[in-house]
């Protein structure tokens, strides 16, 4: 086991490699003011930097998410994350290979690069997480808070990607370009609904696990689009209008009472 200031020690230097690849990313922009610079090269070489971007910014949250749980990590975990933060340092040049020419051959390695990512990282949550939590429910709720409620539904889809690549790459590369950006865009949401299921009652927590998982991200978006905070509502704030809209608008988007709204958002 490493200790815990090695482990502080190794998280900075993950997040200075990541900082690095990045950097490294933005250095390699064509330079517009160039007088042999071509307009199409400039927007592939921002699609390519956009989509990089949001891979690697998803990964680091993950990574950092996952290593705040724990003071330790093992051996096998470091070398596990070395390895995948190697791998993660490969995709803006396949990123770029893949764009600039579609073929099913770089089309299956980008995919295959980031199944592999995939894959390790889950098995780094995985295995750092199960040592964290001796109940198998606050596990679970952790490992999709960090990873998100998709993550099973991204992995087969990735698989599915992967084959159809080889008959129709084009179809599959925007696929391709298009999970990192939404991985990116949704990274914050499980976070925001964890905060909230904590603070609920046994018999509340039952009435929210019913809903599905269109109807929980509308709340999330409901929450940021009103400003509502879990816990931050005292019974002063009851008879405010922004808290009033909001209850109306959830309870008419999510059939649900409005008193049962206001517990889950209550202070206690």
């Amino acid at each position: 086991m490493l200790s815990h200031s090695m482990k502080k020690r190794f998280d900075t230097f993950v997040d200075a490699i990541l900082a690095i690849v990045i950097t490294i990313m933005a250095l390699e922009l064509p330079q517009i003011n160039s007088k042999n610079y071509a307009l199409n090269n400039v927007l592939v070489a921002v699609l390519v930097y956009f989509v990089s971007f949001c891979f690697v910014g998803s990964i680091w949250y993950q990574l950092a998410r996952t290593s705040d749980e724990v003071k330790q990590i093992s051996k096998k975990i470091m070398l596990l994350e070395l390895m995948m933060v190697f791998i993660i340092s490969l995709i803006p040049n396949l990123t770029m290979a893949m764009v600039a020419n579609a073929t099913k051959y770089t089309v299956m390695l980008y995919g295959m690069t980031l199944l592999i990512v995939e894959s390790l990282m889950r098995i780094v949550s995985f295995s750092t997480l199960k040592k964290c939590y001796s109940n198998t429910a606050d596990f679970i709720r952790s490992y999709l808070d960090i990873l998100g409620s998709f993550t099973h539904g991204t992995f087969l889809l990735n698989i599915v990607l992967l084959i159809l690549g080889w008959f129709y790459p084009k179809i599959a590369m925007g696929f391709y370009l298009l999970i990192p950006v939404r991985s990116f865009l949704t990274i914050d949401n499980e976070r925001v609904e964890n905060q909230l299921i904590t603070r609920m009652s046994y018999s509340e927590r039952k009435i929210f696990d019913k809903l599905s998982i269109k109807q929980k991200r509308k709340l999330v978006k409901l929450m940021r689009s009103y400003r509502i905070k879990p816990a931050a509502i005292t019974v002063k704030n009851l008879k405010t209008k922004k808290w009033q809209a909001f209850v109306k608008s959830v309870s008419n988007e999510l059939n649900l009472d409005s008193n049962e709204i206001e517990n889950w958002f209550l202070q206690k």
